[in-house]
């Protein structure tokens, strides 16, 4: 079964939840600018921006992916309220650390932030997004978005379209 589907992809991906051309001098102030979206649209407590800088810190997200590298960062569940994706397309690439090589840095384009409330989907989740990732043409698309209603089209019909 297709989890994000599943999950309703109308409320895990919502307009309110996008910044399209997010400036930031650093991973952490784009991961501020992100989290509190998802805490103003009331899809996490307060608290999930710490968890997530904290666990950022410990466990970076940054991934090769090409044309251009992204992050997904996360925070443990007890934080969030109902899932949801907090998604930022940068003006500019940040540096992140990246996944599994915290001493090599990536100049990440896009981040998804993850808020997810089932502890049991969150493994495949993340797998349907690698999988979305993995498709360059859909990155080139979320890259020139100038529109959040149009990255939200976006992740949605892949979303539709990805198998189990």
């Amino acid at each position: 079964m297709n989890v994000l589907s599943s999950m309703s992809s109308n409320s895990l991906f919502d307009e309110r939840l996008v910044l399209v051309g997010l400036n930031g001098n650093d991973s952490e102030h784009v991961l501020v600018a992100l989290t509190q979206l998802l805490v103003q649209a009331e899809y996490v407590e307060p608290g999930y921006v710490d968890v997530v800088l904290a666990r950022e810190n410990d466990f970076p997200t940054g991934l090769p992916t090409e044309p251009v590298p992204v992050a997904i960062p996360h925070g443990d569940p007890d934080h969030v309220i109902k899932s949801g994706v907090a998604v930022g397309i940068l003006s500019k690439p940040i540096p992140f650390k990246e996944m599994g090589s915290p001493t090599n840095t990536l100049k990440v384009k896009m981040v998804f932030v993850l808020a997810i409330k089932e502890t049991e989907h969150q493994t495949r989740i993340l797998q349907q997004f690698m999988r979305i990732f993995q498709k360059r043409v859909v990155l080139e698309q979320l890259c020139r978005a100038n529109k959040p209603e149009t990255v939200v089209k976006l992740l949605k019909a892949e979303v539709s379209e990805s198998p189990e």
